[in-house]
């Protein structure tokens, strides 16, 4: 069985919103040092809209 892995970032202030990008670096930089290629990626935003991305 394979490992399916998620991603989850919450934006839930405006001070936050520009820290996302960070957030999403220090994701991706945690799935390059354990070999993980595959992922998908959940942004929660303060209007509650939601952006999912696949890797």
């Amino acid at each position: 069985m394979s490992k399916k892995t998620f991603l989850y970032m919450r934006v839930s202030t405006l001070d936050q919103v520009n820290g996302a990008e960070s957030r999403a670096l220090a994701l991706l930089e945690w799935c390059t040092r354990n070999n993980i290629t595959e992922y998908e990626t959940f942004t929660g935003y303060l209007d509650h809209t939601w952006r999912v991305s696949t890797a």
